[in-house]
């Protein structure tokens, strides 16, 4: 038997018994009513984020199926029982800070119980105090919050406002609008759960977040997520999948009808589960099609599938870390986003160029210039996917460092020496 047939046949008897339950993810929620300026108790912001808190929490408990909390609701923590609670985490997890935050020399800072600036932690320094290993998502309901460095593997950083939120409401807008995006019908039209697989992602939940802010005052919050991963991160699982929308394919239903996906879905699974996977390679691609002409003659690139409109349709919704990009043409070959298929073409170019030689070649090809960073301002580079550390390392050496930007999802690095970015 051949070692592709042995994994079929692996894959097959794992998801003959039904797909794996996600692993648990942890759960840890914190406030702080600590002002940044005089480092005093700010007792009326302490009301507001302790409602907000307690009723996320309950909304997480009664929606969500896998998460479990990694403890009580840190209330207005040191900066030494931040770090502590923070290093106990050691699975897949879900940080959400509610409290006073600030700039310090530039950068994203948590206002933490103390008597100086001193007693503060910067954002970096936060995320990178948790361990390195399974994937986890970051949330920050703060002012301030966007002038992060998110170095870690496997990790997004949500961030409520790149400058100061004045709501003029008696609860943080961000905190009742999160409790209610996790509850979804009746608090809401329609759950966050958008492409109705049963699974929430951090993009998801950004999306429906913002759908469900305030109406704008004068400084409302300008969400933003940043992250470190080929995919949207898992969060969590619904109880109760809204029934009101159309189900798209599961990995057990994509493994019996499309065998070639065999590695693509072990690997999908595996990120479901809290797996990083690798951030410094290009990811594996799913290209689609549906002439089955195109398919038979030329086989280059390592993961092909034919299917109909609909097929086309449902994989890019169902696969969370793969590109899928869908490919027709007659002369010309066209190759588009399968998630954003009325975008402009990711490339076009000759059909001859999809050979025996160059498919993998121009696979790598099209990821380096559709994936590539934003470079139309000499002031600032923008990532829509993982930062590679080589990159990371030039953008230090030419005086680019991490920031905040126009862009609601992404990385973006900025240049002091040009014209900042705008939030």
């Amino acid at each position: 038997m051949t070692a592709p047939a042995l994994a079929w046949l692996i894959l097959a008897a794992a998801f003959a018994a039904g797909p794996p339950v996600p692993s648990s993810r942890q759960l840890l929620v914190v406030t702080a009513w600590t002002r940044c300026d005089s480092h005093r108790p700010d007792l009326d912001f302490r009301r507001r984020v302790e409602t907000d808190a307690d009723r996320f929490v309950q909304a997480v408990l009664t929606a969500a199926t896998n998460l479990r909390l990694a403890g009580p609701v840190l209330r207005n923590p040191s900066r030494p029982e931040l770090l502590a609670a923070l290093s106990a985490l050691n699975g897949p997890f879900w940080f959400v800070y509610s409290g006073h935050s600030h700039h310090l020399a530039g950068r994203s800072a948590v206002c933490l119980r103390g008597t100086s600036d001193a007693d503060d932690l910067l954002l970096d320094a936060l995320v990178a105090s948790v361990p390195a290993g399974p994937s986890g998502s970051f949330w920050f309901n703060g002012c301030f919050t966007a002038a992060v460095d998110v170095r870690r593997p496997g990790t997004s950083v949500f961030s409520a406002a790149t400058a100061e939120i004045d709501s003029g409401l008696d609860d943080t807008p961000v905190g009742a609008a999160l409790a209610d995006v996790v509850t979804g019908p009746p608090k809401l039209p329609r759950s966050a759960d958008t492409n109705c697989d049963g699974l929430v992602t951090d993009g998801e939940l950004l999306r429906s977040l913002k759908r469900a802010l305030p109406p704008a005052t004068e400084n409302p919050p300008r969400p933003k997520l940043r992250s470190q991963a080929w995919g949207e991160l898992p969060l969590f699982s619904l109880k109760s999948p809204d029934t009101s929308c159309k189900v798209t394919s599961s990995l057990k239903q994509l493994s019996s009808r499309f065998p070639p996906l065999t590695a693509v879905l072990a690997q999908e699974e595996r990120f479901r589960l809290g797996s990083v996977g690798s951030t410094t390679e290009w990811p594996a691609v799913v290209w689609t099609t549906r002439d089955r002409g195109l398919w038979a003659t030329h086989r280059a690139p390592p993961v092909w599938v034919v299917g109909t409109a609909k097929d086309l349709t449902r994989l890019p919704l169902t696969l969370l870390t793969t590109p899928v990009w869908q490919i027709s043409g007659d002369r010309e070959l066209v190759v588009r986003d399968g998630r954003d298929p009325d975008l402009p073409p990711l490339w076009r170019g000759s059909r001859d160029r999809l050979n025996a030689q160059d498919g993998q070649a121009l696979e790598r090809e099209i990821l380096r210039i559709a994936y590539g960073p934003d470079t139309a301002s000499r002031s600032v580079r923008k990532y829509r996917r993982p930062v590679f550390e080589t990159e990371r390392g030039e953008l230090v050496n030419a005086g680019f460092s991490p920031c905040a930007c126009s862009e609601d999802q992404g990385q973006c690095f900025c240049n002091p020496v040009e014209s900042g970015a705008q939030p």
